[in-house]
């Protein structure tokens, strides 16, 4: 288990980065509309790009070895992409009506290409953390829309073969794209990765900025629930990790904070993209830029108690 006072350095130089683009590009976009709203234009190409560079540093041959495991990655993908959606639907739209779809959406996601990073600080099993990215991801252009249709057609119109064809556009593309690349830059990967950060974290923040920047006039409106939605959002990540450790109890430590982490940092930038696409709620696209906040500080908290439980017996 790394130190856990390296692993808090480490990890506090991404939740700055992650909060600071997060903050920066929502005031950019309720302050200067004008300008942001002309880069809505491009934000599937900016999703594009962020998918191919993440895919660029996934390693396949690591994945098949872990494809033995295919028992467990189905249940693990219908835990995250239809079970959770659902319990959170059932209960968010009795509890917090107006956040149900910004929950469901979120709930919906694929886990994100940096739960690997997650993995390997919360020493996880990071075969099982590429399986289940690539996996899920690969999955999610068909789960995504058919869910969100299900559950959220009361509440707003999708179109659910441009979502399919716009989803395979931005994540089956992109990865495949860059499989075919990948042999031929091997060895240049590893010495540009900390160059593909810095360039996702700078269209993540155009992304947002754009997609704030269409609805800044009634933005500002829903700005006076800003804390409420926090904590809001603060309360959801806690119980969805909770409930995925309650889920899969009876695994092993490692593959059990695995599939908590899948669960819990899941693919954010990809719910704010759609939500900017498809769900014309300004209360539904400010609480998905707002999940930054827990999705990029809860890791420690989450890693500290997951411990504890370890230790005192109550997890395996």
């Amino acid at each position: 288990i790394p130190n856990m006072s390296g692993v808090s350095h480490y990890f506090l130089k991404l939740i700055e980065s992650y909060l600071f683009i997060a903050v920066c590009a929502i005031a950019l976009g309720l302050w200067f509309p004008e300008i942001f709203s002309r880069f809505g234009a491009y934000t599937t190409l900016m999703l594009q790009i962020i998918f191919f560079l993440s895919s660029l540093k996934l390693e396949i041959s690591d994945v098949l070895c872990a494809g033995r495991k295919w028992k467990a990655l189905l249940l693990v993908n219908v835990i995250i992409l239809i079970v959770l959606p659902v319990v959170v639907y059932s209960v968010a739209s009795l509890i917090v009506p107006p956040l149900a779809i910004a929950l469901i959406l979120l709930a919906a996601m694929p886990a994100g290409m940096s739960l690997p990073l997650m993995v390997d600080v919360i020493a996880g099993d990071r075969p099982l953390a590429l399986l289940v990215t690539i996996s899920s991801s690969l999955l999610a252009p068909f789960t995504v829309p058919l869910v969100l249709s299900l559950l959220a057609s009361t509440n707003v119109d999708l179109p659910l073969i441009d979502m399919m064809q716009r989803l395979l556009m931005v994540i089956v593309l992109p990865f495949v794209l860059a499989q075919m690349v990948r042999p031929l830059i091997r060895f240049n990967i590893q010495k540009a990765a900390p160059s593909f950060k810095t360039v996702s974290l700078v269209l993540l923040g155009l992304l947002i900025a754009a997609s704030i920047a269409v609805h800044a006039g009634a933005i500002n409106g829903a700005l006076s629930d800003l804390f409420t939605t926090i904590v809001v959002l603060f309360i959801f990540f806690v119980a969805i990790h909770v409930f995925s450790h309650l889920i899969f109890h009876s695994k092993p430590y490692k593959e059990q904070a695995t599939i908590a982490a899948s669960v819990t940092f899941m693919n954010f930038t990809l719910a704010i993209y759609l939500a900017g696409l498809y769900i014309p709620d300004p209360r539904v696209l400010l609480a998905l830029v707002l999940s930054i906040i827990p999705w990029a500080t809860l890791l420690i908290p989450f890693k500290y108690a997951t411990d504890k439980m370890k230790n005192r017996g109550m997890i395996s």
